[in-house]
């Protein structure tokens, strides 16, 4: 059997399921890990299930190492546990209201592929059992961990619509003219540690303004909304959540004396990669979103629609639909003309 390095796993303490960090083992390759050369931030923000989540939360911990908290990552000496053969259908409800049979065998595989009873500690905690005779560990709550993602989603499809990379209707995912629903923002009046993190990067001094428009704004309804009333609105709404979320960076001086900027959390850190990776229309590290399956992909053509070569073959099948064209933003509008002119302009000599 094929094995590669893990350095996160799964825990129980009490009621609380934990992903932990700064763990050291052994974990079997999964099958659908060959081949898939994908940033781990795109496997990330594309995981359905625990299996991918967890295969990507692996490779983001050991990308950016353990002094990277998740969020902002709880610590102790009261190592969780094996977690419950039950728990299985409560943590696949996580991704998915009723999660299908397929989606309960990849949570049952993940649960026992990351348990911490096969993972190790790390390198700090080993370093503390000799210093004080007794295992630390760092964790997140996995519900948590889970909400951060949707979240990273939802937002970055808005943001793909405003750049012209996807559908109104795609961005904002709801039943059109359903008046019983709305668009879920940031939670910043929940308990948890999510909606603690979030509150604590509104109220940091840079960002003391940017918050009006995340609590007051009136996006909540824009399904309800032609994309024309409701574009203002949104624009100002994504600007400011992503602002918020990319804030939370450390700048010093390397060991060349050169400033270097890091995150201080994985969160900050996804949200960042889609920030710069969305806002670009091509080239090397470019982000799009498939016209298929909505899923985010990279891509270096601007002319790309399509993650693979399945989702383009499978969209050629669909009818051709009789709608409009699709309504295009002032901002993909003034881009795409900046672009163009950049191109006009003669080459140096």
């Amino acid at each position: 059997m094929i094995t590669t390095n893990s350095s996160v796993a799964l825990g129980q303490l009490g009621d609380t399921i934990y992903l932990l960090m700064d763990r050291d083992g052994q974990r079997p390759h999964l099958y659908d890990e060959d081949g898939c050369e994908d940033s781990p931030f795109i496997k990330l923000i594309n995981s359905s299930n625990l299996s991918e989540l967890m295969s990507a939360a692996d490779e983001i911990h050991s990308m950016l190492g353990p002094s990277v908290d998740f969020i902002d990552d709880r610590g102790g000496f009261q190592i969780p546990k094996k977690i419950k053969n039950d728990q299985s259908p409560y943590i696949a409800s996580l991704f998915e209201e009723n999660p299908p049979e397929k989606a309960l065998k990849k949570t049952e595989e993940a649960i026992k592929i990351w348990s911490i009873a096969k993972i190790g500690p790390g390198v700090h905690a080993q370093h503390d059992l000799k210093k004080f005779g007794a295992e630390s560990f760092t964790a997140v709550p996995l519900a948590d961990v889970i909400t951060a993602v949707t979240d990273l989603r939802r937002h970055c499809l808005l943001f793909a619509w405003l750049v012209g990379k996807t559908a109104f209707e795609n961005a904002h995912g709801l039943t059109p003219m359903d008046k019983s629903l709305k668009y879920r923002g940031l939670n910043l009046e929940g308990d948890s540690d999510l909606s603690e993190y979030y509150r604590k990067l509104c109220d940091a001094p840079a960002n003391k303004w940017t918050r009006f428009t995340i609590e007051f704004g009136s996006f909540e309804m824009m399904h309800l909304c032609e994309p024309i009333q409701i574009e203002r609105d949104v624009t100002n709404y994504v600007r400011s959540v992503f602002s918020i979320l990319m804030s939370d960076t450390t700048t010093k001086l390397d060991g060349l004396l050169q400033p270097t900027t890091t995150p201080n959390t994985v969160v900050s850190a996804a949200w960042t990669f889609f920030g710069k990776g969305i806002s670009k229309l091509s080239g090397p590290g470019a982000i799009s979103v498939c016209e298929h399956c909505g899923k985010f992909y990279e891509s270096r053509r601007s002319t790309k629609r399509f993650c693979s070569d399945s989702c383009r073959v499978l969209a050629k099948r669909k009818p051709k639909s009789t709608e409009n064209q699709p309504y295009v933003t002032t901002i993909a509008k003034e881009r795409m003309r900046l672009r163009d002119s950049a191109k006009s302009l003669p080459a140096h000599p």
